[in-house]
């Protein structure tokens, strides 16, 4: 939490993991309750608690009185990268599914605004910076964030996508499936559910799309 010298204040909701609530501490002035990180099922609390320090910020929510959006990537710490890591376990092909769901998203985002007459230099949709930053070092793209660090292992970078992305992309509302994501017990079930979602929007993209593009789209 921070306040700017015009006096706004601005909270950052980190997409970083799942909490078990305990217990609620008070509800005056606002709730405070005891929770612990909830674990996956193939994750240690040792091996969790060593990357913390590495992963202290990657993509999170920026809050403001009057807007939500994607914050930056705060730096990872290569010096605190530990030497243990979660096997990959399959999850980086999924990885690699969600950011060409992501890639594709974005392409039919693109040519929406260019059917409804925007330029192509205008039509530079992309997801959020603070998104991108999770992006694996060996995927190629032209937009302008670093990749990942190499440090950071496919499972836990894996894991980092899978709650950041809905809440980035607004993929998921609380009355339909963000519960289903909380619950998931691996990175491999969130990023499953995450394609699920952008397979859905895809559809009804497509959809606007083509009417769009064939004069059908515009004011109305």
């Amino acid at each position: 939490v921070t306040r700017r010298e015009d006096g706004t204040l601005v909270v950052v909701s980190q997409g970083v993991g799942r909490f078990d609530v305990k217990g609620v501490v008070e509800t005056l002035p606002y709730d405070v309750v005891e929770a612990e990180w909830a674990l996956d099922a193939d994750e240690t609390a040792e091996d969790a608690e060593a990357w913390r320090d590495f992963e202290f910020g990657p993509a999170g929510v920026m809050l403001t009185p009057s807007k939500a959006s994607v914050a930056e990537l705060s730096p990872l710490r290569p010096e605190k990268a530990p030497e243990s890591a979660a096997p990959a376990t399959g999850v980086d092909v999924l990885e690699r599914r969600v950011w060409a769901a992501l890639d594709a998203d974005s392409a039919l985002l693109n040519r929406a605004l260019i059917a409804e007459g925007a330029s192509a230099e205008e039509a530079t949709v992309r997801p959020p910076a603070g998104l991108r930053a999770l992006r694996p070092p060996e995927v190629d793209a032209d937009d302008f964030v670093p990749a990942a660090a190499a440090e950071w292992p496919v499972a836990r970078r894996a894991s980092r996508l899978s709650f950041a992305a809905s809440g980035a992309l607004g993929l998921m509302e609380p009355s339909n499936g963000r519960q289903t994501l909380l619950d998931a017990s691996s990175s491999g079930e969130r990023l499953e559910l995450v394609l699920a979602a952008l397979a859905a929007r895809a559809e009804k993209l497509r959809v606007i799309v083509a009417e769009k593009e064939a004069g059908g789209g515009g004011g109305g």
